[in-house]
């Protein structure tokens, strides 16, 4: 246990646990899961109710994660100008994610927006068939608080994952590629004897 704090606690390089909002997403998905399971043992047939309502978190923090990775995609600079170095290197990065996150948080922003009401009630209609499935007492507005606490919980967790510890990565890769190419540049070739400057 104390390992583990360790590792929570460290910082800098040599932090290679959990970082704070990570153990924050696994708590908020371990309260959601305790309240799921607080709500079928207060239901007649909870463990029904149970499995379709772990089945709705699931998938509301799957997407929630996945569109929090879009909205989280880091950006590279424009790979199209000078490189920095005198433009040593042979690849450049690929952008393809970064524009594809760009267009789609665009246009789901704008759809949303355009289309809040019609979100709002498909919500609504979507509660309301999983609690029919529940079958239980007030089945609807648990399975609505269900699907908007795992995905905004879900969406939380995918941004900051994305935007901080893909984004680290990426900044260490680069790093590294960069003192790889300066050492490279610092060693002298080597250098051979001609066969007329050889001794007898």
């Amino acid at each position: 246990m104390s390992g583990w704090f360790a590792k929570l606690g460290a910082t800098g390089h040599a932090r290679r646990g959990l970082r704070f909002w990570e153990v924050i997403a696994i708590a908020s998905y371990l309260i959601g899961t305790a309240g799921i399971s607080v709500y079928g043992a207060a239901v007649a047939d909870g463990l029904r109710a149970f499995a379709i309502l772990a089945m709705v978190a699931g998938a509301a923090w799957g997407s929630g994660a996945v569109l929090g990775f879009l909205f989280g995609v880091p950006r590279l600079r424009s790979a199209t100008g000078p490189q920095v170095g005198g433009g040593n290197s042979q690849f450049t990065p690929n952008t393809n994610l970064e524009q594809i996150s760009d267009w789609l948080t665009k246009i789901i922003v704008g759809a949303t927006l355009v289309q809040l009401n019609a979100v709002v009630a498909r919500v609504q209609i979507t509660a309301e068939v999983i609690g029919a499935s529940i079958g239980a007492t007030h089945g609807a507005p648990v399975a609505g608080a269900t699907m908007i606490y795992f995905f905004t919980a879900g969406f939380m967790w995918g941004y900051l994952w994305c935007s901080l510890r893909i984004f680290r990565e990426m900044i260490q890769m680069t790093g590294q590629d960069q003192a790889g190419r300066a050492k490279a540049a610092e060693t002298p070739p080597a250098t051979t004897l001609a066969a007329g400057d050889a001794g007898p």
